[in-house]
């Protein structure tokens, strides 16, 4: 009987034994299950952090591309307008016109076209020298053009002390639009933007015929955009489509609202 007692016993031992084994490896299992979703949790995580900032670098990607789009555009026509330019300046300074031979009348001055809309038409008028009928430059389109020139240099806080000066001397010039037209555009070229809009916004400022108004609503619409004001750069280029639907500038917006919403574009 004792023999059987015994071995009863040391049954239940080792059966409690082994029951406390089997508690503490499902306890051990458990912990390291929920070590597992926490890293997968962080795996998760990190993976929608990386997504974000490839969906974010893909975006600044499209924006610098479109950038350099228009900045190789302005700078060929920057070329193109400097060629010009320089023809006229040379002309002026040999006293005659472009296109006319010196031994023939002198015809200095031929209208400035206002820069802003590349228009001879609502440029300033021509003065006329009684004495031969024929045009001469003006002293202010002197000053303008001497301006246009340093801007086209790139001296570009040159030019705006030009500017400045000719809006001085000459506030109710017809060319006094153009003048703080190129103002704005020095501070762009600068990536000044927010004294850009500024300077942009005086242009809209002047009273009577305004040729160079759509451009400045254009390249505020710019101004925005770089900002990251889309919303803002929108609002400007729907003002320009109402109150400029022909122009040049009421085309470009016109296409951007269509296709690229109010992107960086320079």
């Amino acid at each position: 009987m004792r023999i059987v007692g015994v071995g009863a016993g040391l049954a239940l031992v080792v059966s409690l034994a082994a029951g406390c084994a089997t508690r503490a490896g499902v306890k051990r299992l458990e912990a390291r299950a929920t070590g597992v979703e926490q890293a997968l949790g962080d795996v998760r995580r990190s993976e929608e952090r990386l997504s974000r900032e490839i969906r974010q670098l893909a975006s600044e990607v499209q924006a610098l591309e479109a950038a350099i789009r228009d900045a190789q555009a302005t700078a060929r026509e920057a070329v193109s307008q400097t060629t010009a330019l320089q023809g006229k300046l040379e002309a002026l300074s040999a006293g005659t016109q472009p296109g006319r031979s010196s031994s023939g009348p002198p015809t200095v001055g031929a209208r400035l076209a206002d820069p802003a809309t590349n228009n001879p038409a609502t440029s300033n008028p021509v003065t006329t020298n009684p004495a031969t009928n024929n045009p001469v430059t003006t002293n202010a389109e002197r000053v303008y053009a001497a301006a246009l020139a340093t801007f086209r240099s790139r001296e570009h806080g040159q030019a705006v002390l030009d500017f400045l000066e000719f809006i001085a001397r000459y506030p109710d010039h017809q060319l006094a639009a153009s003048a703080q037209y190129w103002i704005g555009e020095a501070y762009y070229a600068q990536h000044d933007y927010r004294q850009a809009l500024v300077e942009f916004a005086k242009v809209l400022e002047r009273p009577g015929p305004n040729a160079s108004a759509p451009e400045s609503l254009w390249k505020i619409g710019l101004c925005h955009a770089n900002l990251r004001a889309p919303g803002h750069a929108r609002e400007t280029w729907q003002r320009l489509l109402r109150e400029y639907p022909d122009s040049e500038a009421a085309r470009r917006a016109r296409t951007r609202l269509t296709t690229r919403g109010a992107r960086v574009t320079r």
